[in-house]
């Protein structure tokens, strides 16, 4: 699982300096395939801290939305073939971030009382940088994109990282420690 996190987090880095070092152009091929390829180990680090009685909920749901709007994206492009720019990448990237960080904050208030500190410092980050995405997509460049998309998978492999570390530290504490106490009381 922090091999996943590590993996996630050096590909963010990765798109970071390709942006400020290589010709626009390839930024979007590979923006698109870090975003891809970390919504697999997010989902398969998901499925494990599940299987493990850890919290791995808000990681699925991360990775659902990635590959579900990753899938349209590419719906897309069969029947419209220029919708390939940096305007629809970033559009789609902002409806990820402010989904994404909207749950993981929700997540982070109802269902889990153990600490989690990255978990709510993702949130809060992915959620502002959505909001962000949403205001300037129209304008967006492949340079933007790749920043974009380094900084989710940063801070996203961060988060993951820290997940799988609390996890491996307290694996007696359930993470969902009387949620249905919790969602009743009033």
């Amino acid at each position: 699982m922090l091999l996943a996190a590590l993996a996630t987090s050096a590909a963010g880095l990765g798109l970071l300096g390709a942006a400020a070092r290589f010709p626009e152009h390839a930024l979007l091929q590979w923006s698109a395939f870090a975003l891809v390829g970390a919504a697999v180990l997010e989902l398969a680090v998901g499925g494990s801290l599940i299987r493990e009685g850890g919290a791995g909920i808000s990681h699925t749901f991360a990775a659902a939305i990635a590959l579900g709007l990753a899938g349209f994206l590419f719906g897309t492009l069969i029947l419209i073939p220029e919708a390939l720019g940096p305007q629809p990448m970033a559009l789609v990237l902002g409806v990820f971030c402010l989904a994404n960080g909207l749950f993981r904050g929700l997540d982070v208030l109802i269902d889990r009382p153990m600490a989690s500190l990255a978990e709510a410092l993702d949130a809060a980050f992915t959620f502002v940088l959505g909001a962000v995405v949403l205001q300037t997509w129209h304008s967006a460049t492949p340079a933007f994109v790749a920043v974009v998309a380094g900084l989710e998978l940063l801070v996203g492999g961060l988060a993951m990282a820290a997940s799988a570390v609390a996890w491996r530290r307290h694996p007696d504490q359930p993470p969902y420690h009387d949620l249905q106490e919790r969602l009743s009381h009033r």
